[in-house]
């Protein structure tokens, strides 16, 4: 995401990267400690009050939401997954 955003905006790619994870969590961690710069969804930055560095950058990604085929024959399962999906089609 990082080489893919960074030729977008025209930016060299960072020599010194001191942290690397791929959780998630860990990452909106470090970033709002103010251990560095990172990337996370936009509204999380907003809610956690998150200074956007590049704006021109974006990166989007398809979502996958996915269940037991098992799960999808229980109708109060289905409710709750099918208003997830809306919800996520309506963004």
């Amino acid at each position: 995401m990082l080489a893919q955003g960074a030729r977008q905006s025209e930016l060299p790619l960072p020599s010194n990267i001191a942290i690397r994870t791929d959780d998630q969590a860990a990452q909106i961690a470090c970033i709002h400690a103010g251990i560095g710069a990172g990337f996370c969804q936009l509204k999380i930055a907003q809610k956690l009050g998150l200074k956007r560095l590049a704006p021109k950058w974006e990166f989007t990604a398809p979502i996958w939401v996915a269940m037991h085929e098992d799960q999808s024959k229980i109708h109060r399962i289905r409710v709750v997954f099918d208003a997830i999906v809306s919800a996520f089609m309506n963004e």
